[in-house]
């Protein structure tokens, strides 16, 4: 096995817990039972990096186990560790692994520490199955060099104000990730200047299901994370969608539904927002109309303007999305821009062998308009659809 740093060196000063100086008087009953069981113990008493530590203080025995037990090692997080010790302590844990993929989640850091875990990460890059990272100003690049063969899961987070790269470094890390199945893009902002999304062409991408850009925060905000490069990937097992458009960044309506058309993917989960000033109606109903058949899932999020057009083109045509199972609609919505009671109804008898969610919320308090809403879905809820229609903090159904 290849020298790594001693754990409790590494560990000195981040946990309480000490072996008694009687420890070592008590009879080990540990070192006694089969390495199978005693392993499993290891497993299920260490949540985190700091409790497997523990395990090799306590004794040479259960330091042989605790090292014999190549489970205990596969997952780990800087959370609550020096900066300065955690490169080391990465590098100790892929040895201690021998072999087993790798979670690893790497919150804000200095930048000297974070080109050392870079540093360790590249050198490890073929066993890291799950990769949670925090990014600060253009460190995108230093990432996307790097082959992450066996990668699966993959977010990224940053500082709202940073811009941590180019279109051209995230297409390159996803690019590097052929086994990626699922990549959560939260909070992260990249720039397109002297790098031309058309110059990058576009690549498909096979194993890819879930796509996130940005998250959802207190209810309705998004933080938001351009969605531009859509137009660079092919995507044929997209199962999970998440995009938020707003004014400002690169891209025009038609951008979704020539996405939609070159990857004509299983989609069963289509989250998709807008700021106020981006009113796509055309260019939503055509992207509907291209997953119809197995689209699952809906959410439209700040549907200003939207709201009446979606349940007008549901209730006038009953075969667009036949497979409906939840529908959420959350926004700035009133009385001048909420669907008609009846219509929404209609929408949901239409589709009542598949609908087992629906949530109409809005952003404003004053909502007396959602008591008619509500009095006419009541008979859905008391048939055991999950009924919501008010604000975030009340139902009216």
């Amino acid at each position: 096995m290849a020298s790594t740093p001693e754990l409790p060196e590494l560990f000195e000063g981040l946990t309480t817990s000490q072996a008694s100086p009687a420890v070592s008087s008590v009879p080990d009953t540990m070192s006694r039972l089969p390495v199978e069981i005693s392993s499993d113990i290891f497993l299920r008493s260490a949540p985190n990096a700091q409790a497997s530590s523990v395990l090799v203080r306590v004794s040479r025995a259960w330091n042989r186990i605790a090292l014999g037990t190549p489970s205990l090692w596969t997952t780990l997080s800087n959370d609550g560790i020096p900066a300065a010790k955690f490169p080391v302590l990465l590098k100790a844990w892929f040895a201690r692994g021998q072999g087993l993929p790798v979670s690893l989640s790497q919150g804000p850091m200095l930048p000297s520490a974070f080109l050392q875990t870079v540093e360790v990460l590249a050198n490890n890059s073929q066993l890291v199955q799950t990769l949670n990272i925090y990014l600060h100003d253009g460190a995108l690049d230093k990432i996307s060099c790097i082959s992450f063969g066996a990668l699966r899961h993959l977010t990224i987070d940053a500082s709202e104000d940073e811009r941590v790269g180019t279109s051209a470094d995230l297409i390159a890390l996803v690019r590097g990730a052929p086994n990626l199945v699922e990549c959560n893009l939260n909070e992260v902002f990249y720039t397109h200047q002297n790098h031309s999304l058309d110059g990058l062409g576009s690549f498909t991408h096979s194993s890819l299901k879930h796509l996130r850009f940005g998250k959802s925060q207190d209810g309705f905000k998004r933080i938001t994370a351009s969605p531009a490069i859509l137009s660079c990937l092919k995507l044929p097992s997209l199962q999970t969608l998440r995009v938020f458009f707003t004014r400002n960044q690169r891209y025009t309506e038609n951008d979704l539904v020539k996405f939609l058309t070159q990857s004509p993917a299983p989609l069963r989960a289509l989250h998709i927002g807008f700021s106020h000033r981006v009113r796509w109606r055309a260019a939503v109903l055509e992207s509907l109309q291209l997953v119809s058949t197995t689209l699952t899932e809906l959410e439209i999020l700040h549907p200003r303007n939207l709201a009446t057009t979606l349940f007008d083109a549901l209730d006038v045509n009953a075969d667009l999305l036949p497979r409906l199972q939840s529908l959420h609609v959350r926004g700035y919505l009133d009385g001048d821009n909420l669907p008609e009671p009846q219509r929404i109804s209609n929408v949901l008898k239409a589709r009542r062998g598949s609908v087992k969610s629906f949530r109409i919320c809005a952003v404003d308090e004053e909502v007396e308009f959602f008591g008619g809403v509500a009095a006419v879905l009541r008979p859905f809820a008391d048939a055991g659809v999950d009924v919501y229609v008010g604000t975030l903090f009340q139902n009216f159904v």
